[in-house]
């Protein structure tokens, strides 16, 4: 899954508890990473304080819908800022790549 592939410990994360129906999203933080497609993020709850969500498939692996099982363990997305930093890297990059070829050809 590409989203796995690209998140890191430490990003920051939204948790939604169904992934079939993804609302009131809490924030979190991805603690660790236990599988090829999984990870496990911290969330803060207010009554208990930090908890452990293990297992938790990105809101768009395919899995949660042919694998009900995968749904108990909710689902997470990037945070919005994380997700404007990576398309800010993504745009540096190309500029950056763009330059190289125009001074290898001058």
């Amino acid at each position: 899954m590409k989203a796995n592939q690209e998140v890191r410990l430490g990003d920051c994360v939204y948790w939604y508890l169904d992934p079939l129906n993804p609302g009131d999203p809490q924030l979190g933080w991805v603690c660790r990473r236990p599988g090829q497609s999984t990870v496990s993020i911290l969330v803060f709850a207010p009554d208990v304080g930090w908890v452990e969500k293990p297992s938790v498939r990105h809101i768009n692996d395919t899995g949660l819908l042919e694998n009900p099982a995968w749904q108990e363990w909710g689902c997470w997305d990037f945070a919005d800022w994380m997700k404007d930093l990576k398309k800010a890297n993504t745009v540096k990059n190309i500029v950056q790549s763009e330059r190289s070829k125009v001074k290898a050809n001058v």
